[in-house]
């Protein structure tokens, strides 16, 4: 959607796993080169501060402007785990600006 929508705004996904593990290594070894050539790149950001201790172990950013305008954001919660009392359950939530989007694809870029 983002590739259509506002491609001249270069949209990004910046990504980040903020404990080792699992999800860091699929990030590394899966998510990033299965998506290397997209319209829409996906970046590691391991200086992301933002939802720590909201989200869990992983979140993600929606970017415009080359990182510089915000879009969305989510990442994994843990919330199902601790209502289902199961510690393998995660829920990724995430949003998106449709304002701020609308935005982006009326204007050109700055």
């Amino acid at each position: 959607m983002l590739g259509r929508t506002i491609a001249h705004r270069r949209p990004r996904v910046e990504l980040t796993a903020w404990a080792d593990g699992a999800v860091a290594e699929r990030l590394a070894d899966t998510v990033l080169p299965a998506v290397a050539h997209d319209v829409v790149p996906a970046v590691l950001d391991a200086a992301r501060e933002k939802g720590r201790g909201y989200y869990d172990g992983l979140a993600l950013a929606l970017t415009a402007d080359d990182g510089a305008v915000d879009l969305g954001d989510g990442g994994l919660t843990s919330f199902t785990a601790r209502l289902l009392e199961n510690r393998k359950e995660r829920c990724l939530v995430s949003c998106v600006s449709t304002e701020r989007l609308a935005e982006l694809r009326a204007s050109p870029t700055s």
